[in-house]
C-alpha cells in the first residue's frame, strides 16, 4: 500500500483596507502567517475590485480570503475579534 500525498493547501490571500493594516502584517506582498497580504483601499467597491484582481492571477483560483481590519475595533461598544 503506497501513502498519497496530501494535495497542497489552497493560497491564503489577507485583505486589510488601510495601508498602516498592511504594515502591521507584514506588508505590501509579503507573506503574513504563509499569506499574501493585499491592501485593498477603503469601502466594498474598492475591496471587491482588488480582491477580484488578485483572485484572477494565476494559481489564486482557490485561495481562501481572510478580511482584516483594526480600525472598527476603536468604535465605542467594539471590542477585540468583534466581525
Amino acid at each position: 500500500m503506497s501513502a498519497r500525498a496530501a494535495p497542497p493547501a489552497p493560497p491564503l490571500l489577507i485583505a486589510c483596507a488601510l495601508r498602516i493594516e498592511r504594515a502591521a502584517l507584514g506588508g505590501a506582498g509579503r507573506s503574513a502567517g504563509g499569506g499574501t497580504v493585499l491592501r485593498t483601499g477603503m469601502g466594498p467597491r474598492a475591496a471587491d475590485r482588488a480582491v477580484a484582481r488578485a483572485l484572477g492571477r494565476p494559481g489564486m483560483e482557490r485561495a481562501a480570503v481572510l478580511a482584516t481590519g483594526f480600525c472598527a475595533g476603536l468604535l465605542p461598544g467594539m471590542n477585540p475579534g468583534d466581525l
